[in-house]
């Protein structure tokens, strides 16, 4: 499947910051907190009345509680497959 460099950059924005933050699990939640850093997407939902920096922060808010159950054991080998793919994408 071909990605474009906005996408791959997006998904790689999302997964990086679930990784720093401890995250049990990727979700579509982190997808979209991606997608709002795409100059194209902000440009987008602004015209249609939208807030960026608010649905930043409601995103970082339903994730800290949602998705912050720590990681108890190392991940490290599946991260690892998973930046490979975002890595080879381009």
């Amino acid at each position: 499947m071909n990605y474009t460099k906005e996408t791959s950059d997006a998904i790689a924005l999302a997964f990086n910051y679930a990784k720093e933050e401890g995250h049990m699990y990727f979700t579509p939640e982190h997808i979209v907190y991606g997608i709002c850093f795409v100059n194209s997407f902000e440009e987008l939902f602004f015209e249609f009345g939208g807030d960026i920096d608010e649905l930043k922060e409601e995103l970082v808010g339903y994730l800290e509680e949602y998705a912050t159950e720590k990681v108890k054991r190392d991940f490290e080998q599946g991260w690892q497959g998973i930046e490979y793919k975002l890595n080879t994408v381009g």
